[in-house]
């Protein structure tokens, strides 16, 4: 039996890989190497779409697997990540000298985000760490994924309120009774989603010269690693 031709830039491929297309013979080479590129997450012999099972995380619904097109060129490309995804977080414009230090005057304040809210009244005297606590309260009683802490600067403290998940579906709002003594009312705090570039590597012409070749016996399990 005798194998389809290998086009030129295929052969040079395949040379550099160390397989001499003459040598190709079988369907079970094509079907090894897309088995292997299954196992190191290489998915490079096929395009799809991705749904997030039963059970998933949250999140998982968020997740977008992109594959390479007809169109993509081959070759190799650096992943530049220009920032990482975020938190929603608001931190108080209101400094006090420490976590335990006394919030002057009575208020309450309501935290708003996906259609649930949660309120926490402060008592005049409180420490800035117990409004932390009682936020931190209101926010699991309600069920929202928030959390409220102290966080220093080295020279002064502030109350912060985050979300638990990253990126731009994570949003909360906050607004208040009072004067706003911690600095934390605002309309909309939001996440901030992953931004960067990634392109395809190499494999990708292998896989395409592969699917090219009609081969009629199996290479040496040594050649597929």
């Amino acid at each position: 039996m005798s194998s389809t031709p290998a086009p030129r830039k295929c052969r040079r491929t395949l040379d550099r890989l160390g397989h001499r297309p003459d040598q190709l013979q079988s369907n079970d080479f094509c079907s090894g190497f897309r088995e292997r590129s299954d196992r190191r997450g290489q998915d490079v012999h096929r395009r799809g779409s991705f749904t997030p099972g039963s059970g998933s995380p949250a999140g998982a619904n968020d997740v977008t697997l992109v594959f390479a097109g007809d169109n993509t060129q081959p070759g190799s490309y650096a992943v530049d990540v220009s920032h990482s995804a975020s938190q929603a977080t608001d931190t108080g414009s209101a400094t006090f000298a420490s976590g335990a230090s006394p919030v002057p005057a009575a208020e309450s304040y309501t935290v708003t985000s996906s259609g649930s809210s949660a309120s926490y009244g402060i008592t005049a005297g409180e420490s800035l760490e117990q409004v932390a606590s009682g936020l931190d309260s209101a926010f699991a009683e309600a069920g929202m994924d928030l959390s409220a802490q102290v966080v220093s600067n080295g020279s002064s403290s502030s109350l912060q309120i985050t979300s638990a998940n990253y990126g731009s579906q994570n949003s909360f709002s906050v607004s208040s009774t009072g004067s706003d003594e911690l600095g934390l009312v605002g309309s909309t705090f939001v996440g901030t989603d992953v931004a960067g570039r990634s392109m395809a590597s190499r494999v990708l012409e292998t896989a395409r010269c592969l699917h090219r070749l009609r081969v009629t016996r199996p290479l040496p399990a040594s050649r597929c690693s």
